[in-house]
This record gives structure tokens, C-alpha cells and sequence, in this order.
């Protein structure tokens, strides 16, 4: 099932049209991811122009774990590294979907390679053995001007 365009989709809820892999459950503001990949997936309607995806997020960072960095890529075309800083966290990254990568199927995997991660547990807060490393609140589909 296809992905309206111009669309804004929240990560506390769930979407029958997007694949998550290497996510948590929706929390009331959005999804952790688990692990050093996480995945999204979707099908876009053909288009002939770039598709901007701008991303609310942020990282599992703190003063016992200072930086976390993200490769993001689509459909394996390797973007430039996220870096995250405690205390210099930006909510907002864009990545834009040329449809030369995109091909006819309209398929877009967006892949996170994300190193730094820890656990609550291993840093001394709390009981939760997962490691944490992005938190993802929304994503908004729409053309790039």
C-alpha cells in the first residue's frame, strides 16, 4: 500500500502502510529504536521530482553517554553522518529522495546505522536492558521547494 504524499505521520501511533524494523512499541510521543539498525519502509506514488522526509527526533544521549552517530541511507545510497551531542541536540534532520533511487516500484527503505548506543541498565538508570539509540516523533512526507 502506498504512502500518501505531503503527509505528516506521528511515531506514537502505528501505520499500516510503514514497515518499522528494529523499533519500540509507540510510546505517547513516539518510538525508540533498539539495536545498531533500525529500518523504515514504505511505497511512494511515482514521482518525477525529489520527496523531502524531515524528521522530529532525537538520541539516547546524556552525560555518561555524550554522543551518539547516525548513518542514514536510502535504499542503500549512503547519506552524510547525524551527529548527536548531549546538550547540543537538534530535533530536526532532512533527507531527500531522489527517484533515480527510487526506481519504478516506488519502494523506499530508509536504513539508520546507528553507533554509541547504550542502555538504560549499562548506565546506571534503571532496569530497561535495551539499547537506546533514536527517538523518532515524526516524519513529514512533502515536496522539496
Amino acid at each position: 500500500q502506498q504512502v500518501e504524499l505531503y503527509q505528516t505521520y506521528y511515531f506514537n501511533k502505528d501505520y499500516p502502510n510503514i514497515l518499522l524494523l528494529g523499533f519500540s512499541e509507540s510510546t505517547d510521543k513516539g518510538k525508540w529504536s533498539y539495536g545498531n539498525l533500525a529500518k523504515i519502509s514504505f511505497t511512494l506514488p511515482k514521482v518525477s521530482f525529489p520527496v523531502e522526509l524531515e524528521f522530529k527526533l532525537g538520541a539516547y544521549i546524556n552525560q555518561h553517554n555524550p554522543v551518539i552517530t547516525v548513518e542514514p541511507s536510502i535504499n542503500d545510497v549512503h547519506y552524510n553522518t547525524w551527529r548527536f551531542e548531549n546538550n547540543k541536540n537538534s530535533s530536526q534532520r532532512t533527507l531527500l529522495v531522489f527517484p533515480k533511487y527510487v526506481g519504478n516500484s516506488g519502494k523506499v527503505v530508509v536504513s539508520f546505522n546507528i553507533k554509541g548506543i547504550k542502555s538504560p541498565h549499562e548506565l546506571g538508570y534503571g532496569n530497561n536492558i535495551n539499547k537506546l539509540g533514536l527517538f523518532i516523533e515524526e516524519v513529514k512526507i512533502k515536496p522539496k521547494h
